[in-house]
C-alpha cells in the first residue's frame, strides 16, 4: 500500500451490532484527521478487522463495510484463536508506518486517537490510552484490576493497560519470531520496549450504549493465563507454601512429642495421622497441578500449535483478496 501512514487493527468476536457505527465514526475522523494541518495531513491510512470466529453475522457485516470503503481491509480467521491472536494477525497484515490497535465494542472512541499519535510522532515507540474514569458494573471493574495488577507485575510497567495502543511497526517486527501459541501482546512489548519509551495518555471511555465484551470471569481467565504462560510465580508460591507447610508440620511434631511424652495422649495416633494424611494429601494434589498446567504449556508451545490461522483477506486500497 503505497503511503500508508496508519494503520487500525481491530479484532472482532461477535461484534455485528457495533460494526456499522463503529466503521462510520472511523471513517468520519480519518477522513477529516488527514486532511486538516496537523500529523495526518496527507497521509493515507487504512483499518484492518479481523474476524476471530465469530459466531454471529459479523463476517457479513465487515464485508458489507469492505465493499464500500477501500480504506477497510478484512481477515478471516479458520476458527477462534483469542483477541490477542487476532490482533497479533491484523498486526502482521498491516502496511502503516503507526499501527493502532481498538476494541470492537465501542469502548474506544477515535476522537482519542490524535493523543496517542502525537505521543509516537514525539518519539515514544509504544502509547497506552488509559481511562479517565470506568463506566462498568463493579464487578467487572474487579476483574479489570485483578487482570491489570498481574500484567503489571509481570511487564513492570506501573501504569494499567488497556488495548487502546499506538507503536511504531518496529515493535511489531522485533517480536515476529516469537512463537508462544498463548499470545499475550502486552508481555510481548515488554521484552522489546524499555519502560523510558512507552507513555500513557488519558483518553475518556466509549459511549454508554457500548457493552464491553469481557466479563469479570473472562479477566480472571486472561489474568491466569498470564501467570502460567509467562510468569514462575506460582511456582514460587508452591514452593513458599511448601517451606511454610513443611515448618507447621515440624512444629505439630515437636508440639504432640511433648504431649506424648507428658501422657496427656491416652489415644495416640489416629487423628494426627487423619488430619496429616488428609491435609497434605490436598497440598500434593494442589502443588502437582500448577506443575501440570506448566507442563501442558510447554506441551503446546513444543508442539508448535499455531498462533492464528488465516483463512481469507478481502478489501484494502490495493483490492487485494486471498
Amino acid at each position: 500500500m503505497v503511503n500508508c501512514k496508519y494503520s487500525v487493527v481491530i479484532p472482532v468476536y461477535n461484534g455485528s451490532r457495533y460494526l456499522d457505527r463503529l466503521s462510520k465514526e472511523l471513517s468520519s475522523f480519518f477522513d477529516d484527521f488527514v486532511s486538516k494541518d496537523g500529523v495526518g495531513k496527507g497521509s493515507n491510512y487504512e483499518i484492518i478487522l479481523v474476524d476471530d470466529g465469530s459466531r454471529d453475522d459479523s463476517w457479513k457485516k465487515m464485508q458489507e463495510v469492505a465493499e464500500v470503503d477501500e480504506h477497510f481491509r478484512i481477515v478471516k480467521l479458520a476458527r477462534n484463536f483469542g483477541q490477542h491472536n487476532a490482533t497479533l494477525c491484523g498486526l502482521r497484515e498491516a502496511c502503516g508506518e503507526i499501527l493502532i490497535t481498538m476494541d470492537v465494542d465501542l469502548q474506544h472512541s477515535p476522537k482519542d486517537i490524535p493523543k496517542l499519535v502525537a505521543a509516537v510522532e514525539g518519539g515514544r515507540r509504544l502509547v497506552y490510552g488509559k481511562y479517565d474514569h470506568k463506566r462498568h458494573g463493579g464487578l467487572q471493574n474487579l476483574g479489570s484490576w485483578i487482570f491489570n495488577r498481574v500484567l503489571c507485575d509481570i511487564t513492570g510497567n506501573k501504569e494499567s493497560i488497556t488495548s487502546f495502543r499506538a507503536f511504531d511497526k518496529s515493535v511489531i517486527e522485533h517480536i515476529s519470531n516469537f512463537d508462544n501459541p498463548r499470545v499475550i501482546l502486552d508481555i510481548m512489548f515488554s521484552q522489546v520496549v524499555g519502560p523510558s519509551d512507552i507513555e500513557h495518555v488519558v483518553i475518556s471511555h466509549g459511549e454508554d450504549d457500548g457493552e464491553s465484551t469481557y466479563t469479570f470471569w473472562k479477566l480472571v481467565q486472561f489474568a491466569l493465563d498470564m501467570l502460567f504462560n509467562y510468569s514462575t510465580v506460582p511456582l514460587r508460591i508452591a514452593s513458599v507454601l511448601g517451606i511454610l507447610l513443611s515448618s507447621m508440620s515440624f512444629l505439630i511434631g515437636v508440639l504432640y512429642l511433648v504431649l506424648y511424652l507428658s501422657g496427656k495422649i491416652t489415644v495416640p495416633g489416629f487423628t494426627t495421622t487423619i488430619l496429616a494424611v488428609s491435609f497434605l494429601s490436598g497440598i500434593i494434589l494442589f502443588t502437582q497441578g500448577i506443575f501440570g498446567e506448566y507442563l501442558g504449556r510447554m506441551f503446546l508451545i513444543e508442539t508448535r500449535r499455531p498462533q492464528y490461522r488465516i483463512a481469507k483477506v478481502i478489501g484494502g486500497i490495493k483490492g487485494s483478496k486471498k
